[in-house]
């Protein structure tokens, strides 16, 4: 039984044994003849011509069924001209916003200058000097702001510098064309400021150290009776003739308490010194007060 399947396998695998073996021996042929015909004639053989007609049509069919397709999936409407189109309206669409993104810088800016030309404006007994600031240099201790302002345009070390927000810092180094200016929050700065609710006075000193952006300053030396609760604002007193009196440092964030007296007392600083862009420069005050003299609040 097996015998006969075995046979019968066999006989079945003739036939394509006879037709590979003819395919193979007509290919060879063919090669042999094409490499005869240009030994003698120099050209291409009626065959290779043939196929190669062969090839072309297939591959001219098959572009245009490719091309057939990929428009019958964009539609009716695309072509040259509509890509042209396209093309031109996406550019002009990029053109567009960034105009847009143009126009929103410019109106922010405005918006900065208008608020910084009031805070001029309400200090009248102060001459200022607009300037831009160029750079930020800060540590774990010193925030510092360069400005495009130097000694050619009269500024001098220990002119304060305020925005239209409240006080920034004073001016620490003069070159010809810039200036550095150490902010209240570093923790080498001290201004003398006071309670606006209680008149009390006492030094704001800066805390950068802290990384919670509400406890960047400090109030301390309050006399002992003093009463300050979040939410009251601390202005400069005008003691030591740096600082002007009057402009705004910052909001008390926080009362810690401690064994009946004040431990520490956060403020949050009136000016933004992540995104502050424009300040301006105190170069004369009309009325200050001597380090020491006491204040009449």
């Amino acid at each position: 039984m097996d015998i006969r399947k075995r046979r019968k396998h066999r006989g079945s695998r003739s036939p394509v044994l006879i037709v590979g073996f003819v395919l193979v021996l007509l290919f060879v042929c063919l090669v042999g003849y094409g490499f005869l015909w240009r030994l003698r004639h120099d050209s291409a053989s009626p065959v290779e011509r043939a196929l190669g007609s062969a090839v072309t049509w297939f591959q001219t069919g098959f572009s245009r069924l490719e091309g057939g397709v990929i428009s019958l999936l964009r539609g009716p409407y695309w072509n040259e001209k509509t890509v042209e189109e396209y093309l031109g309206l996406r550019q002009e669409v990029v053109s567009l916003r960034s105009k847009v993104d143009a126009d929103e810088q410019l109106r922010q800016e405005n918006s900065r200058l208008l608020d910084l030309l009031d805070a001029k404006e309400e200090a009248e007994d102060l001459d200022t000097v607009f300037a831009r600031v160029i750079n930020r240099e800060q540590n774990a201790f010193t925030g510092v702001l360069v400005l495009d302002r130097g000694s050619s345009d009269g500024i001098q070390v220990d002119m304060a510098v305020i925005s239209a927000d409240g006080l920034v810092g004073r001016v620490t180094e003069v070159g010809s064309t810039w200036c550095r200016v150490t902010c209240v929050i570093s923790n080498d700065s001290n201004v003398p400021a006071f309670v606006e609710s209680t008149r009390d006075p006492g030094i704001v000193a800066g805390n950068l150290a802290q990384s919670d952006p509400e406890k960047l300053l400090i109030l301390d030396y309050l006399p002992e009776n003093a009463t300050v609760a979040p939410g009251d604002r601390i202005f400069t007193s005008g003691m030591g003739g740096i600082y002007p009196k009057g402009i705004l440092i910052g909001e008390v964030s926080g009362v810690e308490r401690g064994n009946g007296t004040y431990k520490t007392i956060s403020l949050e600083p009136a000016t933004d010194f992540v995104h502050i862009e424009e300040v301006l420069i105190v170069t004369q005050m009309q009325q200050q007060v001597p380090l020491g003299e006491a204040v009449q609040q």
